[in-house]
C-alpha cells in the first residue's frame, strides 16, 4: 500500500538534494522543467505553453498537461482516461500552478496516501537575494532571467493560498511536509491547517535512511 509521496518543486534549496536517494519509497511527482536533470519521474506536470511545448518535443515520460484554455475546468490529459481538477471558485484568488496540481494528483490518484513531502518548494525569493526570482532554471529556456524581480506578495500569496485551498484542505488525512529552511516565515494561508509543517532536509534525509534501514 503506498502512503508515502514526493512532490518536487524546483526551488533552489534542493540544489544539493540527491533525487534519486527517493526511488523505492514511494512515487515521485514533479514540475516543469524537472525532467532535464531528473529523466524519469512517476508523473510530470506542466501548463505554461513554451514548457509544454519543449516537454512534448523533448520528454517520453508520463507528463500530464494543465491545459490553459480552460482553467475552471482545468482538464489532464490522460493515456486512457480524463482527470478534471475541481473547478477553480470565482474570486477566490487562486489558480491550478504546476505544483499545486502535482500536490492534487498525488493525493487524489494514490488514495491510500498518508505523508506527501514537498521539496524544492522555496515560497520565497532567492537564497542569496530574497527580492529576485528562486529557480533551479533560471536563465535557462522558458523561464525568468537570475536577475528578474522575485514575484511580489501578492503573487506569493496566491501559491500558497492556492495549495492550501485547493489541496491541503481537500485532503486532511494527509499530512504534508514542506522540506526546507524552517527559518522562513510561516505562510499566513497555511496557519489554519494542521496537517502542513516545515521540516529541515537534514530531519527529511534522517527519515529517509529510517525508512531504508
Amino acid at each position: 500500500m503506498i502512503d508515502i509521496g514526493f512532490v518536487i518543486g524546483n526551488g533552489e534549496s534542493r540544489k544539493s538534494f540527491d533525487l534519486t536517494s527517493l526511488v523505492g519509497h514511494g512515487p515521485i511527482y514533479g514540475c516543469n522543467a524537472l525532467y532535464r536533470d531528473y529523466p524519469r519521474p512517476d508523473l510530470l506536470v506542466a501548463g505554461d505553453t513554451p514548457m509544454t511545448e519543449e516537454i512534448r518535443k523533448n520528454y517520453e515520460g508520463n507528463f500530464y498537461e494543465i491545459k490553459l484554455d480552460s482553467w475552471v475546468e482545468a482538464p489532464i490529459k490522460y493515456p486512457h482516461t480524463r482527470v478534471a481538477l475541481p473547478p477553480i471558485v470565482n474570486g477566490s484568488d487562486t489558480n491550478w500552478y504546476a505544483g499545486v496540481t502535482a500536490t492534487w494528483l498525488m493525493c487524489h490518484l494514490n488514495h491510500h496516501m498518508r505523508y506527501v513531502y514537498l521539496i524544492g518548494f522555496d515560497i520565497y525569493g532567492s537564497i542569496e537575494n530574497r527580492n529576485l526570482v528562486n529557480n533551479l532554471y533560471k536563465d535557462t529556456p522558458n523561464y525568468c532571467p537570475a536577475d528578474f524581480d522575485h514575484a511580489p506578495r501578492l503573487n506569493i500569496d496566491r501559491h500558497t493560498k492556492s495549495l492550501s485551498e485547493l489541496v491541503f484542505k481537500a485532503f486532511p488525512g494527509v499530512q504534508f511536509h514542506r522540506v526546507g529552511n524552517c527559518n522562513d516565515e510561516f505562510p499566513r494561508f497555511w496557519k489554519d491547517c494542521p496537517n502542513v509543517g516545515f521540516m529541515s532536509y537534514e530531519e527529511f534525509n534522517a527519515r529517509l535512511k529510517g525508512l531504508t534501514g
